[in-house]
């Protein structure tokens, strides 16, 4: 047994001995021993101390039965654990504890890494406005025994609350935050927190919460996201400015496609029909041009090639990614890592784009989980529960009616031959309110974008265009395109410098 080990249950064990037998039973119900309510403490102690050291797994909580009398857990019991386990046993997993199965911790975190972090942070235009209002930040220094600030990411891990790293790559990196400070400024799973560290033995424990979600912690205020009032997009998110972006994408998606803040938006295509590409001109244009909306993307087993195209284009600590040689449970972890980052900014009352590609690979991937399992498989071999979080999860998207905003923009797969994208895209459709349908006999001829303009729909345009927009767009579907082909309409596109020049230059084909 590890040093580590034995000395974690012997600081363990004093303190609960200490506890009432009441306390101990209702926390080895919720922990998981069996029978607790049937053990005197000598039995129930030691059941405690191997399940949360991880040499005895738990067992799964029985339904049946009549409900619980009293099954409020005294909160000093997991806050203690909590502790001890960062200090002695530092669970580096996700996964749940595995019998007689120990890792070895390895916290490899330096103050210098973590000044370099800080001093990142410090370059971002929102850190210039904390410098000036918080001179605690002025006073940061490294190796000279000052206070460290430390940033990351507020994940549960075991019933143990850590700051980790944006990207979420490195989970061997993390600062435990005790329970009461969670308690005494409302953080949730998802908030992006500064704060002061000290180091104590072999973990960093955050002492005092400086910001959350990049907001000075006095200036801090949140209404829940799912408790929030949502409306319909009213605010577009610009993608062309007729100077530093020319491609003819972003004038298609500018002019013809209103896109608007908490948009719920699919796009549809066949493989190699353009899905990726068209999103990755999107990330720049939308970082460039609308100051007030934060992008982040989600890449769905992906190829190491299709990744360095987007870290060139996008913020590191803003990409979340996997490839083919992650497990599916890793993979899932990281898609909700970033969701919840994504809701806590909307909550904040920021802006915020969220590109997936593809929303196919992340039911492929989630099908394939535990998780999916205890409902319906179709036919095609989705499961039902897969189709429900997929839903889920592109439903997160909304305007808050007194917030912030969180627009999602995914690729999904049609016309593959497999039965459960056709399942899938259909679930989809009927979800999104705003739909970009891909022609494959475009992508073939090699015209981009293939954008099938008669099938791509937005839902309450009204809000987003004017009524000579609107008039126009009742004019390029029911007489332009009866004459001319989406090929005609792409290289009018190309040519047009601007949406007035465009749009003389179709009235004048007509």
């Amino acid at each position: 047994m590890s040093k580590y080990i034995q000395e974690y249950k012997e600081k363990l064990g004093e303190f609960l001995s200490k506890q009432s037998l009441d306390d101990l039973r209702r926390y080895g119900r919720e922990l998981g021993v069996y029978s607790p309510t049937k053990l005197k403490k000598p039995d129930l102690i030691p059941k405690i101390l191997a399940i949360t050291s991880g040499e005895a797994a738990p067992i799964e909580r029985s339904k049946r039965g009549a409900p619980v009398k009293n099954n409020s857990v005294n909160p000093d019991i997991p806050a203690e654990v909590q502790r001890l386990q960062l200090l002695y046993l530092d669970m580096p997993t996700t996964e749940k504890p595995q019998a007689g199965k120990i890792d070895e911790p390895d916290y490899t975190i330096t103050d210098e890494e973590a000044y370099i972090n800080w001093k990142l942070f410090q370059q971002r235009p929102q850190a210039e406005t904390l410098t000036l209002h918080s001179p605690d930040f002025d006073k940061i220094e490294t190796c000279n025994g000052q206070r460290m600030v430390y940033r990351g990411q507020l994940q549960t891990l075991n019933n143990v609350s850590l700051l980790l790293p944006l990207t979420g790559v490195d989970e061997t990196k993390k600062i435990l935050v005790p329970i009461e400070l969670i308690h005494n400024h409302g953080l949730q799973e998802g908030d992006i927190v500064s704060c002061y560290g000290e180091k104590q033995e072999r973990v960093v424990v955050a002492t005092k919460i400086l910001t959350v979600n990049e907001i000075l912690l006095e200036d801090f205020r949140r209404k829940r996201f799912e408790e929030s009032e949502a409306r319909y997009p009213s605010e577009r998110i610009r993608f062309y400015d007729g100077k530093n972006f020319s491609m003819t994408e972003l004038k298609y998606l500018d002019w013809l496609i209103p896109f608007g803040k908490g948009q719920r938006c699919c796009v549809f295509g066949a493989p190699k029909s353009g899905k990726t590409t068209l999103l990755l001109k999107t990330i720049r244009a939308a970082r460039e041009l609308n100051d007030d909306v934060t992008v982040m993307s989600l890449l769905m087993d992906q190829t190491p090639e299709t990744v360095n195209l987007f870290q060139k284009e996008i913020d590191r600590d803003m990409l979340i990614y996997t490839t083919d040689e992650d497990e599916v449970e890793r993979q899932i972890f990281l898609a909700e890592f970033l969701l919840r980052r994504a809701k806590s900014y909307a909550e904040s009352g920021r802006d915020v784009l969220l590109i997936v590609d593809s929303i196919s690979a992340l039911a492929t991937v989630f099908n394939e989980t535990n998780d999916s399992l205890g409902g319906k498989t179709l036919a095609c071999g989705l499961e039902t529960k897969t189709i429900h979080y997929i839903k889920k999860f592109l439903g997160s998207a909304r305007c808050l009616d007194k917030g912030g905003s969180l627009a999602i923009l995914g690729a999904v797969d049609i016309d593959t031959g497999n039965p459960s994208d056709d399942v899938l895209s259909k679930e989809l459709s009927a979800r999104a309110n705003l739909s970009i349908y891909l022609k494959d006999e475009l992508a073939v001829r090699r015209v981009y974008p293939a954008i099938d303009f008669q099938r791509s729909q937005v839902q309450q345009r009204e809000a987003l265009q004017t009524q000579k927009e609107i008039a126009f767009d009742f004019l390029l579907r029911n007489e332009y395109l009866a004459k001319y082909q989406d090929a005609d309409l792409i290289k009018l596109l190309d040519r047009s410098k601007s949406y007035h020049e465009f749009v003389e230059n179709v009235k004048n084909a007509l």
